[in-house]
């Protein structure tokens, strides 16, 4: 009786720890990307990277921030996604964003990422 109750016990472990696991793994991850670039831009150019970016899989806000006296700026992309479960899974790419700035003739420089926890 004593190796059935230990049995049932083992088995009710498992299964609690695997529940919890599967609940960990569905929590969305909150990122911000901040991707530093060279540029000299006015706002109509700033308006229409950012709407590009909140294009983009998983984009919750997009700030560009520009210094026009050091033709520099910093496009800081808010990501919420879930955890990738497999390789089909259609998740944010941070080359997209090197691909935009890039498109509009800017030289990017340093990617940085920050995850948030809840």
């Amino acid at each position: 009786m004593k190796s059935v109750f230990s049995f049932c016990s083992m088995l009710f472990l498992f299964f609690s720890a695997s529940f919890a696991q599967q609940l960990t793994n569905n929590n969305p991850i909150k990122t911000i990307y901040y991707y530093s670039f060279n540029a000299v831009m006015d706002a109509s150019i700033i308006d229409e990277m950012e709407k590009e970016v909140q294009l983009l899989t998983s984009v919750i806000e997009v700030k560009i921030k520009y210094k026009p006296e050091n033709k520099t700026a910093q496009l800081i992309v808010l990501v919420k996604e879930r955890r990738r479960n497999s390789e089909g899974d259609l998740l944010f790419q941070p080359t997209d964003l090197k691909h935009i700035i890039s498109a509009h003739g800017f030289l990017p420089n340093e990617l940085t990422t920050e995850v948030l926890l809840d």
